[in-house]
């Protein structure tokens, strides 16, 4: 008989069929409800600025959104910067638009430094690459061409003459030694990319010391 009634009791307490399935309808809706918020605040990402008609700090703002200019493809990151900095340095207003970069806060500019090392990741490894394919006999010739783009590149975004540079303000966050520098390499990149790129490093460090040295 305790069985039977046990057994009665376990009855009463069952979820109907209805039941079950209302409460299964109720969770998949929640799931979705949350998880699609999460996804729109996760995976979609912030349209940038049209540079030309947009307030310089707009455009700053959406350089240091971590759902902003960090989300675009590295060409169209690549592109838009570019944009932006000839555009200010062509209008005259790029000491304003290096004024809002310097009202950044610190976690922005570490967004913005992240994502503008991150070109500067994959276009390395793409000239590492190259490099290493390029025969021994051209590869002084392969360096002095790159430390020349990049030389013009670091002009460009430091701006024009009188201007200020763009970069200042990311100086204090930035490694001060040796020492720091491999460390914030080593955390940025794959053991793979590091030995990839060790040949084009080492030559690009060599020809920078015979420069310096010639001076």
């Amino acid at each position: 008989m305790a069985t039977k009634k046990k057994k009665g009791k376990q009855k009463e307490s069952a979820l109907s069929p209805e039941l079950k399935k209302g409460l299964t309808l109720a969770t998949l809706v929640l799931l979705v409800v949350v998880g699609g918020g999460w996804a729109y605040v996760s995976l979609t990402t912030v349209p940038p600025p049209a540079i030309s008609t947009a307030p310089p700090s707009d455009v700053a703002g959406f350089l240091a959104h971590p759902r902003g200019f960090a989300r675009m493809p590295v060409d169209a990151r690549e592109k838009f910067l570019a944009d932006a900095i000839l555009y200010y340095n062509e209008s005259g207003k790029h000491n304003e638009f290096a004024g809002a970069i310097q009202s950044l806060s610190t976690a922005e500019r570490k967004v913005v430094q992240d994502a503008v090392f991150d070109i500067g990741r994959v276009r390395y490894m793409e000239q590492a690459r190259e490099f290493n394919k390029t025969s021994p006999k051209n590869r002084r010739q392969f360096v002095d061409k790159a430390m020349s783009d990049w030389n013009a590149m670091r002009a460009k975004f430091g701006g024009g003459s009188g201007g200020q540079n763009l970069a200042d303000p990311f100086k204090g966050d930035l490694p001060t030694t040796q020492e720091g520098w491999t460390k914030m390499i080593v955390t940025r990149t794959t053991p793979r990319e590091r030995a990839e790129g060790e040949q084009f490093f080492n030559a690009l460090a060599a020809r920078h010391q015979e420069l310096e040295g010639s001076r």
